[in-house]
């Protein structure tokens, strides 16, 4: 019953945030929070309505809600507790996008391009291998593929760059021709993902692309200039456009997936023509309520103190200094096997990041990390939203990490990984590109404002 409640209070935490900061707060952290985790709960709800999932422990599933719950709380708190920033008067900077920057950012494009080109030129394309590939992947990642993953990281930064343009300075419309070179982070996610097998890559260029537009779409709001109803209607459009590719996707990629392990569909779903596209989206999406159900049963023998959530910080080596021991790979691999052969449910599945605090804090330990990152959260957006006059991207880093690592909250901690360490890397790569370029004539004729 909670976790029905705490839905419910999350579509409050819209409603709130939408009448503190109007378009602005498309650029919040909580509203991604709280679109993500609304849009999981009726992927689960859909899940169990057609027998795929079901409840498995409603208890801990309420346990799930009051997690939700006090995270949403948190973050209304901070807004109430920081006040509302006046809009500025017309004409404030549109942050740290100078009017180069659109040419250098289809530049990086290209370079992706061609990184991702190259390693499917060595590893080659096998649809009917794919998921073959992506196993072999996991246990080790190939050579040519991690040297051309530091070209391919480009297009990161190239998807930010193109959202935050298409909405913060083309609200009168994008044209025809300049189309191709906003796509090109797109294809270079789609090549990648045929050369690995994996969807994440392509699932986080996208991701950028959001981000990116909604940063332009709040600057742009927070600059005082107007927003469009036809822009509106647009970026509608091309949500719910990218929104269908990217489910056609992760159910290609799901069957594939069936048919490499010979799963059977029990629901029926699957051979119903349209609904075969979807439902593996949807039923992807309802694997986080559910593992947690299972996996977030019992307290965590042993307690990590931060390396489930913080992994991130093993790229700085302070994982010694904390004196953690991260699991490898092969590790998680081979205890994921272990629990398939006793019978265990979901052993593949992410249960959302409160797991992971959990595992790393106790549920009440938990609790208090996840309200103590929720004000964080408010706090970097409440700097970006007040400081328009940033000079680099790297400036954006903090809110576009904070953003995402909400997004994703429903999957795991964005933080655990690598993450951030390619997102600074390929906005430090632009930025360095920039600045050596300063003073050059060099001006874009298709991208720059």
């Amino acid at each position: 019953m909670i976790y029905y409640l705490s839905i419910v209070l999350l579509f409050a935490l819209l409603a709130m945030f939408w009448m503190r900061y109007r378009w602005a707060s498309v650029a919040h952290p909580a509203v991604w929070f709280a679109i993500a985790h609304v849009a999981q709960a009726a992927s689960y709800w859909a899940a169990v309505a057609v027998g795929f999932r079901k409840v498995y422990n409603e208890q801990v599933l309420d346990r799930l809600g009051l997690c939700i719950a006090a995270t949403g709380a948190s973050f209304a708190l901070a807004s109430l507790a920081t006040g509302t920033q006046r809009r500025e008067t017309p004409g404030l900077r549109l942050g740290a996008l100078p009017e180069n920057m659109g040419l250098l950012s289809s530049y990086f494009s290209v370079i992706s391009i061609v990184g991702a080109i190259v390693n499917v030129a060595f590893v080659g394309v096998d649809m009917a291998g794919i998921e073959a590939r992506r196993q072999q992947w996991l246990q080790q990642i190939p050579t040519i593929t991690a040297r051309m993953f530091y070209p391919y990281m480009l297009a990161y930064v190239a998807a930010f760059v193109c959202g935050w343009e298409a909405v913060a300075y083309r609200a009168g419309g994008v044209k025809s021709r300049h189309w191709l070179w906003f796509t090109l982070p797109a294809v270079s996610g789609l090549l990648w993902t045929l050369g690995t097998g994996g969807r994440q890559a392509f699932g986080l260029v996208l991701l950028y692309y959001g981000v990116g537009g909604a940063c332009g779409l709040a600057a742009r709001y927070r600059a005082g200039l107007q927003i469009p109803r036809a822009l509106i209607v647009r970026l509608g459009s091309v949500f719910l456009g990218t929104l269908v590719g990217l489910a056609i996707v992760v159910s290609a990629t799901a069957r594939i997936r069936a048919d490499y392990f010979g799963t059977v569909d029990t629901t029926g779903v699957q051979s119903i023509p349209i609904a075969r596209q979807f439902a593996s989206f949807v039923f992807y999406m309802a694997d986080g309520p559910a593992a947690y159900q299972i996996k977030a049963e019992t307290e965590p023998d042993e307690l990590g103190w931060g390396m489930h959530t913080f992994g991130v910080l093993e790229e700085v080596y302070l994982d010694r200094v904390l004196g953690w021991r991260m699991e490898t790979s092969a590790e998680v691999r081979r205890d994921a096997s272990l629990e398939a052969q006793r019978g265990a449910l979901l052993v593949h599945s992410v249960p959302t990041v409160f797991y992971d605090f959990q595992r790393d804090f106790g549920f009440t330990g938990g609790l208090a990390v996840a309200s103590l990152l929720a004000l964080l959260s408010h706090l970097l957006f409440r700097q970006w939203y007040v400081d328009q006059k940033r000079s680099s991207l790297v400036s954006q880093v903090p809110l576009c990490m904070a953003i995402m690592f909400w997004a994703y909250s429903g999957n795991y901690s964005l933080l655990r990984h690598d993450t951030l360490k390619w997102m600074i890397l390929s906005f430090v790569a632009l930025d360095t590109v920039r600045c050596c370029l300063r003073g050059t004539a060099i001006r874009s004729k298709t991208l720059s404002p």
